[in-house]
């Protein structure tokens, strides 16, 4: 390949519109979020256990 036929190849990719997204951000922001709130409720929970049983 000579330098033409790369920026050739290059600028045809790069004036390609992208695909669609396959990941539903806000999906994922909520799945995200109550991953969190349940680490948040059960580390409080388990170190009074923790406590509890020492």
């Amino acid at each position: 390949m000579d330098e033409n036929t790369v920026r050739t190849l290059l600028h045809a990719i790069a004036s390609t519109p992208e695909p669609q997204a396959r990941i539903d951000v806000g999906r994922a922001r909520r799945r995200g979020l109550r991953r969190l709130w349940i680490r948040r409720a059960v580390a409080p929970a388990l170190a009074m256990v923790a406590v509890r049983g020492s």
